[in-house]
């Protein structure tokens, strides 16, 4: 570095970290319903919500294909069968 400059010089040791950490890879996902391996993009997620005292925690869940349509298909027709009881 020139002085007076006021340029940083890339490090060598920070570019091959990142040519490393491409060149992982990918942790493959699981449904959470049903454990199957989800190629590609999860189809849905479901959000788990619990509460320990002050604290409520929200984690975002994958879900296959299958997983997502039925969570889905399930949760509007128990809505529908819901009349305030």
């Amino acid at each position: 570095m020139r002085a007076g400059s006021g340029l940083l010089q890339p490090s060598p040791h920070l570019l091959l970290a990142a040519v490393l950490a491409e060149s992982r890879p990918k942790e493959r996902a699981a449904c959470d319903a049903c454990g199957a391996e989800i190629q590609g993009e999860p189809a849905g997620k479901g959000i788990l919500i619990w509460a320990r005292g002050d604290t409520v925690r929200e984690e975002e869940a994958p879900l296959c294909e299958a997983c997502a349509q039925a969570i889905a298909v399930a949760s509007i027709v128990r809505s529908m069968g819901d009349d305030g009881e």
